[in-house]
């Protein structure tokens, strides 16, 4: 609802009691009139300058006064029968401070998620060094570590390069996380995934981003997924090369990684 058209009713009822305050000034001037019409009625006929019996003044007089009386109270109660009444005044009053609260609750939440935004930790970095070497297991792929050379940004500085190149998360929340990566290797199994706290060798990753069963040489695998990190979280990349010896990354352009921050934990993670 507008607030032109929650003021009308309110307005509309101010107008109506202004009229009869009016109304009710009209009327005491009106007695004041017949008062003043009726003693001069009296002094006249006192004087006798015309011939009226002052039993018939005496009739007039309340006559006057009951006629103009009549006409006020009929008007008065005329204008308080179309007044709208009080409890459409009130209810439309509390839904106009419902209305002004929600507004200002809106407007709060809204300068929460612009704080929490402006503090949003996020990073984005490729490997530029060519050739880093995949492990191999003997039995199951086993996790490779990419080591992401090249810094385009890094917000809060969450990253820590080299061999064990991790994300430690700068605050808690559900983080978005995006990691594509090519490899010199044709044929194999090749498996890009999302690994949180893990220690060096694991032979599966927390998240599946990607994976192909007969991988084709240079072909750029991954994918995109939201997860929800603790304070202090550690989160890599590793792909998992199978059943191909001496497989690598190939660099520029193809092994890329960004997270950044998207919301506030839920209530379980906090």
């Amino acid at each position: 609802m507008s607030a032109n058209a929650e003021s009308k009713p309110k307005d509309r009822v101010v107008a109506l009691e202004k009229k009869i305050a009016d109304l009710e000034q009209n009327w005491s001037r009106l007695k004041w009139a017949a008062g003043i019409i009726g003693l001069a009625v009296v002094i006249v006929t006192g004087y006798g300058f015309i011939d009226i019996p002052r039993q018939a003044v005496a009739k007039v007089n309340p006559i006057v006064d009951t006629a103009v009386k009549n006409a006020v109270d009929t008007a008065v109660k005329n204008a308080v029968d179309n007044r709208i009444p009080p409890k459409v005044v009130e209810d439309a009053e509390t839904a106009r401070t419902r209305a002004v609260n929600a507004a200002q609750d809106a407007e709060d939440a809204l300068g929460r998620i612009k704080s929490e935004l402006k503090d949003a930790p996020a990073a984005r970095y490729q490997q530029t060094t060519a050739g880093q070497q995949l492990a191999i297991g003997t039995s199951r792929p086993v996790g490779t570590v990419i080591d992401f050379s090249h810094k385009d940004y890094d917000t809060h500085g969450a990253v820590t390069p080299g061999a064990s190149w991790h994300f430690k998360a700068p605050k808690a929340g559900i983080y978005s996380v995006t990691a594509h990566a090519g490899c010199e290797q044709s044929g194999g199994q090749l498996t890009v995934g999302l690994c949180v706290g893990q220690k060096p060798g694991g032979t599966r990753p927390n998240v599946f981003l990607a994976e192909a069963q007969a991988y084709i040489n240079r072909t750029i695998i991954g994918g995109t997924t939201d997860i929800e990190l603790k304070k202090d979280d550690l989160v890599d990349i590793r792909v998992y090369a199978g059943g191909v010896e001496k497989s690598q990354l190939v660099a520029v352009g193809t092994t890329e990684v960004s997270i950044h921050y998207v919301r506030p934990p839920s209530q379980e993670a906090k």
